[in-house]
């Protein structure tokens, strides 16, 4: 009798032992069919497509499709105003590169591709238009004289073109203030800082005084930017230079804290975006994730197990984004977690998340989800 209570306590023991590495297993493998709830879907008719990146701002959204601007309400989807504008004539090859800023009280937007407009961005009112262009010799193509960049600071709109100009308008009035003829570049970034307004150009960064354009100072780049962010003082660049990919620029004193190589290869053929939590910055292509320090020391380093498209921090946790799957993975120390399944979509714009809200977008279609 004492022989038959030995062995099932020993098949009791087994059994345990069998369900707790079970239970270990299943733990600690990603979770891939956590769902996200749909909240809303916005759809406009016809041909009236969506024609640069969405941007969200004080919990609304803001759209410039080919035939309006609309802004929503991000929670409920509910139309706030939507202004008519003029339908593009000439500017299908720019559709990919329309920019859109916004502030507490002007949204900034181009009706054509090289038309400036001021809408308020409360209720949609259209302040002003501008198509004040400054002369340059040889500026002769449609390309050449259409705009790269725009952004805003304080009472300044700041426009690099194609035609190798910065120039900077009046936000309230929309007049041409002053503009800079600039050596040929094929990127022409504007970063606002300061008193100043930086223009990242391929090979050499550009300082200007914001207020009359002249230029105080310029700094050759160790190769091809590839992407930068600007935290406080510090401007995180990266570039196609084997020996040095990802800097960290102290723009006070212009010269630089640190230089590594954290990619294997160098040469990036996707396009390389930074983000920050205020204690590491994360460096990302469609393929890797890299999380550095702020002194320049490389943390972790993933390649999820899908393509990147954007990557954003919610809750204290990142998140890396496949705009075409459509699912959004949860990194943590640089280990995947939960893998959250959405559904299958083509979008062509980069998704946003904030919050707890996520939001693709197709051509013509919104959809809202709560995560």
């Amino acid at each position: 009798m004492k022989k038959i209570y030995i062995i099932l306590f020993a098949f009791v023991i087994v059994l345990l032992g069998l369900i707790l590495v079970t239970f270990k297993k299943e733990t600690s493998t990603p979770n891939l069919n956590l769902s996200i709830s749909s909240s809303w879907i916005k759809e406009f008719v016809g041909n009236n497509k969506i024609l640069s990146q969405p941007i969200y701002y004080n919990g609304n959204l803001f759209i410039q499709t080919s035939s309006a601007i609309y802004s929503l309400d991000a929670i409920s989807g509910n139309l706030l105003w939507e202004t008519k504008i003029p339908p593009f004539q000439s500017s299908d090859i720019f559709y990919d590169s329309l920019p859109m800023r916004i502030n507490d009280t002007f949204l900034i937007v181009l009706l054509e591709a090289n038309t400036i407009a001021a809408f308020n961005s409360k209720n949609g009112d259209l302040l002003w238009v501008s198509n004040e262009i400054p002369f340059v010799p040889n500026a002769y193509s449609d390309k050449s004289i259409s705009i790269y960049d725009l952004e805003i600071q304080n009472d300044l709109v700041f426009v690099s073109r194609w035609n190798n100009t910065l120039a900077a308008y009046n936000i309230v009035s929309g007049s041409l203030v002053w503009n800079k003829v600039i050596p040929p570049r094929t990127t022409l970034d504007i970063i606002p800082y300061r008193e100043k307004v930086l223009l990242n150009t391929l090979d050499t960064l550009y300082f200007y005084n914001n207020k009359d354009g002249t230029e105080v100072g310029n700094l050759s780049h160790y190769g091809d930017t590839q992407g930068n962010l600007l935290e406080d003082d510090t401007l995180y660049i990266a570039f196609d230079n084997g020996k040095c990919s990802v800097a960290a620029l102290n723009l006070e004193t212009r010269t630089y804290k640190w230089c590594i190589s954290p990619f294997e290869n160098y040469y990036f053929s996707h396009p390389v975006l930074f983000i920050s939590d205020g204690d590491y910055v994360y460096i990302y292509t469609h393929e890797k994730i890299i999380a550095i320090s702020k002194e320049g020391i490389i943390n972790w380093a993933i390649k999820p197990s899908t393509q990147i498209e954007r990557v954003y921090i919610n809750n204290s946790s990142l998140y890396a984004v496949n705009a075409y799957m459509i699912n959004s993975i949860r990194i943590e120390n640089g280990v995947e977690k939960e893998i959250l399944i959405i559904e299958e979509q083509n979008s062509k714009w980069l998704p946003i998340i904030e919050e707890n809200l996520m939001f693709i977008f197709e051509i013509n279609k919104i959809y809202a989800y709560k995560n």
